[in-house]
């Protein structure tokens, strides 16, 4: 938010959630986790193949930092299923080249079917 070319739009809600980061470090009790989207976060397809990053802007070969809103998603499911960023802020973006990163396991989960009837 401090760097050249930031958006003034998103100015506001950056700097509140930056705020919102600190106090949760600042939390001893409170077992929480922040996941942060890339700069460009928008809808658009569903690949499950992002990578994850620490508390640093991901971006990819050309110098984009960008997620979809669905694979943002998959990227919060599998935290709430793995639990794998306890008391730490990290970050979801698209890989730097292909071939390179991980696929969510939560898309070659069976897809839940309908409970017989009685």
């Amino acid at each position: 938010m401090d760097t050249v070319g930031f958006p003034e739009p998103f100015k506001a809600e950056a700097s509140a959630g930056a705020h919102f980061l600190e106090r949760l470090r600042a939390e001893p009790d409170l077992d929480w986790t922040f996941l942060s989207p890339s700069a460009e976060f928008a809808p658009g397809e569903r690949t499950g193949r992002f990578r994850l990053g620490g508390d640093r802007l991901l971006r990819d070969a050309r110098g984009k930092s960008h997620i979809s809103m669905e694979d943002f998603a998959i990227a919060m499911v599998d935290e709430l299923e793995q639990r794998a960023h306890s008391r730490q802020r990290f970050t979801v973006g698209y890989l730097p080249t292909a071939g390179i990163g991980r696929r969510s396991s939560w898309l070659s989960k069976p897809p839940a079917t309908a409970r017989p009837s009685s």
